[in-house]
This record gives structure tokens, C-alpha cells and sequence, in this order.
């Protein structure tokens, strides 16, 4: 079945029915997020899998595919205005409408911002990857896309990974050791690489240093033109997209484990490494996110040409509907570890929970 670019254009429906949500105001501002956590899974249970993959000698010319990248490159302007829209009318919402458009503008940040961005800070282009650290900022996360690229591809199912879930650990203990882990790790990797290249690590060129003044630089500016309420709005729509990556990062690995082959020796990543779901519509909305264990196999390769894989874990559902099973430690870990006790390949052993 061939790859089209419009479908993808989906992703545009989230700024959309946000925006929509605040111009109309009342219990509008609900919209996106019953489009994400209740239609989306609903059509993805529906609609099921798209295990298709692009046919033989053509994942060149779709790579290159310039429409593609075009609908990547449009997320930015149009998330920057829905943010910088929603701070300004928030200044007059009342509180339940304030919390409900910031949860509804958090939740596109993430889906939206932080996916596109995921798929852009792996580009060679450095045109591309300074679109995917802006589109990073409305979250205030840039430093993830360091230790994303440089820290979690490497120890991805391993210990040493922070972004990858152990079995039996819930998300409540999973998130402050993933928000942690990722600072400190993005630091360390980026004085690694300065040194390394004979710089001074705490120079103008440490982009930490940099991600740290930008994010900064919106929250104070609000604060100054609008007031607190416009900063506090865009810190709470900001926490929201962080959770929600960090509960697709909770999904995508969760109990999965390379083999420690020697002493801090781990084997190869294989797709076996990471949970896949190639759900229809999820996937046109989140830029084949989902189809992650080819990802993790190959990094470099672009969206379009992502492949499903049968000999993957497989999770039941589409991330929009698995990150609110993630939110039910109970129910998550019957379905979960079931999971994994089915597998051909059972991970390795597990330390507890920390």
C-alpha cells in the first residue's frame, strides 16, 4: 500500500480543536482532549493496524519526499501562535476554563510539539534540528532532545537508560526518575561532547547553558507583559505535554531489557527493544511515532519510511488510548506483564522498583 503524505495532515486537528476550544469558550476547551483520549483510542480499536510497509525500492525516493518534511516544518508556526494565542486570552478565563485550555494546549504541545520534534532533532540538517529544539521550547524540555539522541538511543533497555520503565514499576515511580535522570543526563553528555572536542565545557558553546536562558526567556516575558497568570498558564501547559511524553516513553520500553553480554556490555538494539503499535489512526497523527521499535533499529530513517515489524511486542491499543491505562497501575500491570510473559524472547531480569 503506498505512503501518503495527506494523511498525516491530521496532526493538524489538535491546533485546530484547541483553538476552536478557546474562541468559543465554556466547556469548549474540552474538545481536544475527548478527540485524543476518547475518539482517538475508540477508532484505533476500530480501525485496527496498518501492518503494510513501503514496497521494495521505493523507501528512497519516499525519504526524499519533500511533502513530507513540509508537514513537519509547518508544526512549528502553528504551534508557536496556538501557544502564544492561548497566554494572552488566558488572562480573562475563568479557572475552570484556564485549567481545562491549558490541559487541552498542553496536550497538543506534547502530541504535536514534542512529536514533530522528536522526528526533527534526529535530522542531519541543522536547519531541521533548530526547528525541533524550538518546537521543544513551548514545553520548556529542549534539554531532552540531547539526551534523547545521544543518551536513550545508546541505553535504551538497559539500566542505565532513565526513559526506559522497569517491569513493576508504575508511572508515579517511573516520572520523577525520568524527569531527573534526563536533566542530569543531558548535562553530563553535553560536557562530554565539549571536552571531548576541546572546548571549555561551561562556554558559550554548551547548549545547555542556552536551553536554560531560553526557557527562561517566555516564562519572564509573560510574566512581564502579561502577568503571572499568562507565565503560570504556559508553565501548566508546559507540565502537561512533559507528562504526556513521559508516559509515551513509560509505554514504549516498559519491561523490555537487552542482554547483558559483559561487565556494562549490552547486546545490539533489535526491534524486540521496544513496543510497537501500528494503529491506523494514531499513527497518522503522531508521524508513525508508534511503529517504534523500527525507530530504535534505525534512528535516521524518516517517518514516512517506518516499518512494522510482526516479531515486536505489540501493545493492544494506540498510545492515545495505552497512556490512560498507564495512569491505572493495576490495571496496566495485568495487561502489561501478561504481555511480557508472552513473548518468545523474555527480557532479562528485572531489579526492583526503585
Amino acid at each position: 500500500m503506498p505512503v501518503r503524505a495527506l494523511p498525516f495532515c491530521l496532526v493538524f486537528v489538535l491546533p485546530l480543536s484547541a483553538a476552536l476550544g478557546l474562541l468559543l469558550g465554556g466547556l469548549w476547551p474540552a474538545l481536544t482532549l475527548l478527540l485524543v483520549f476518547v475518539l482517538v483510542p475508540v477508532l484505533d480499536a476500530l480501525l485496527g493496524i496498518n501492518s503494510s510497509n513501503p514496497a521494495p525500492g521505493t523507501e528512497r525516493a519516499l525519504a526524499a519526499c519533500l511533502r513530507f518534511r513540509v508537514i513537519n516544518w509547518a508544526c512549528l508556526p502553528a504551534l508557536l501562535a496556538l501557544v502564544a494565542w492561548a497566554c494572552v486570552l488566558s488572562v480573562r478565563m475563568p479557572l475552570w476554563a484556564y485549567a481545562l485550555s491549558a490541559a487541552s494546549v498542553g496536550t497538543v504541545s506534547g502530541a504535536m510539539g514534542i512529536v514533530t520534534a522528536h522526528e526533527l532533532v534526529h535530522r542531519a540538517s541543522p536547519i531541521e534540528q533548530a526547528a525541533g529544539y524550538a518546537l521543544l521550547l513551548p514545553s520548556l524540555y529542549m534539554h531532552w532532545g540531547i539526551e534523547h539522541v545521544l543518551g536513550h538511543h545508546k541505553n535504551v533497555a538497559t539500566p542505565l537508560d532513565p526513559a526506559s520503565a522497569r517491569r513493576g514499576e508504575s508511572f508515579y515511580r517511573f516520572l520523577p526518575r525520568t524527569l531527573w535522570g534526563t536533566y542530569v543526563g543531558a548535562w553530563r553528555l553535553e560536557v562530554r561532547r565539549l571536552r571531548k572536542s576541546e572546548r571549555r565545557p561551561w562556554g558559550p558553546s554548551n547548549r545547555m547553558i542556552g536551553f536554560t536562558l531560553l526557557s527562561i526567556v517566555p516564562v519572564v516575558g509573560l510574566w512581564l507583559g502579561l502577568g503571572r497568570r499568562a507565565a503560570l498558564f504556559f508553565v501548566l501547559q508546559a507540565s502537561v505535554a512533559v507528562v504526556l511524553l513521559e508516559l509515551t516513553n513509560y509505554i514504549e520500553h516498559y519491561g523490555l531489557r537487552r542482554r547483558e553480554t559483559a561487565t556494562g556490555v549490552y547486546e545490539p538494539v533489535t526491534p524486540l527493544h521496544s513496543w510497537n503499535a501500528s494503529h491506523w489512526v494514531t499513527n497518522f497523527f503522531l508521524f508513525h511515532l508508534q511503529r517504534h521499535s523500527d525507530h530504535h533499529f534505525r534512528a535516521s530513517r524518516r517517518y514516512q519510511v517506518l516499518r512494522h515489524f510482526e516479531e515486536s511486542p505489540q501493545l493492544p491499543n494506540g498510545y492515545a488510548g495505552m497512556v490512560l491505562l498507564a495512569l491505572l497501575p493495576p490495571l496496566w500491570f495485568r495487561v502489561m506483564d501478561s504481555r511480557l510473559d508472552g513473548l518468545p524472547r523474555p527480557p532479562g531480569p528485572e531489579p526492583s522498583p526503585a
